[in-house]
């Protein structure tokens, strides 16, 4: 993974494309259990890959990629999208 993360630095997409591939499913888990709604945690999860490949230059520890992307699951989700899924949650 340290390999990945530091070719990704370097500009080599299929090296973050690995990243990505290995770190999704948690990413997924996170965002899903918060939002309760598929699509809602699929946007989620691209935008913290975005985020994530924006701030590879200031991931000081490459094995921190994952928390890098789980913080940001976690911080992506809007106040007023949260709410929306639990609303949709309790009304079905």
């Amino acid at each position: 993974m340290r390999e990945w993360v530091e070719k990704a630095r370097l500009g080599d997409a299929e090296a973050f494309g690995q990243l990505v591939l290995h770190f999704r499913g948690m990413a997924y888990a996170v965002s899903y259990d918060m939002l309760k709604d598929v699509h809602l945690a699929e946007d989620a999860v691209q935008d913290a890959f975005i985020e994530a490949y924006q701030n590879l230059e200031k991931l000081q520890n490459p094995y921190r990629f994952s928390r890098l992307v789980q913080d940001h699951c976690r911080k992506t989700v809007p106040a007023d999208a949260a709410a929306q899924a639990s609303f949709g949650a309790s009304s079905g």
